[in-house]
């Protein structure tokens, strides 16, 4: 199944946040004082950080890099539930080897 954010409303974060960036060293300047551009950065890198992770996992169940091990931990139960009911135990598969795709 796709569990993506409609359109709208990841226009919509992407906005919230990148304003929230701009105007942060606003409201920042009269406690923080010089030290308000190093505050304001990281704060920026920190919204934005979290925002391309919401963007990366708000499909979890692909195949991609950041997606959910699905077929192993399905694995990994049924050898539980094997081990539970005495039966004999699966040869689980090592870690698959990466494809690089080189042009």
């Amino acid at each position: 199944g796709s569990t993506p954010l409609p359109f709208a409303y990841s226009v919509m974060i992407h906005r919230t946040v990148y304003f929230f960036c701009a105007a942060l060293p606003f409201g920042l300047v009269e406690s923080v004082g010089i030290f308000t551009p190093i505050f304001s950065v990281f704060v920026a890198y920190a919204f934005m950080a979290h925002e391309a992770i919401a963007s990366q996992l708000e499909d979890p169940f692909g195949t991609d890099e950041n997606d959910l091990a699905l077929t192993m931990m399905s694995v990994y139960i049924e050898d539980a539930m094997r081990d539970l009911l005495g039966e004999p135990a699966l040869a689980i598969p090592g870690p698959e080897e990466e494809q690089f795709l080189v042009n």
